[in-house]
């Protein structure tokens, strides 16, 4: 299975049909799937490609999380008895107007408190 950059806005539901056709993928090479969701996407950044074509034959389908709020979908996806992992690759779009350590404290909380829920 070929690496595809993906969609800017995907509509609801894409992750989940996306994370389905690669856990099949990942089958053939006789591996119970791991479903890695990666967040932000980056559609310039090359090395994304790099990383992620290469993932399938060693038993994970790396599915991009374009938005966070298809989270949600990773979860469904747990719930159908699916391994899953979240990557996120950086932060920095969380913590643009952080000045401080304590001001990014601030900032992370209410954020790791989204992605636990």
């Amino acid at each position: 299975m070929e690496w595809i950059r993906p969609p800017a806005n995907p509509p609801a539901g894409a992750l989940i049909e996306q994370a389905l056709e690669l856990a099949r993928a990942v089958g053939t090479f006789g591996f119970d799937p791991l479903i890695l969701a990666y967040h932000p996407v980056a559609r310039m950044n090359p090395y994304h490609a790099l990383l992620y074509q290469r993932a399938i034959p060693c038993g994970v389908g790396p599915v991009p999380m374009v938005r966070e709020e298809r989270l949600r979908e990773v979860v469904e996806l747990t719930g159908r008895g699916f391994t899953t992992a979240l990557h996120l690759h950086w932060l920095n779009l969380v913590l643009a107007h952080v000045d401080s350590a304590a001001d990014a404290r601030k900032v992370l909380r209410p954020y790791l408190d989204r992605l636990d829920r």
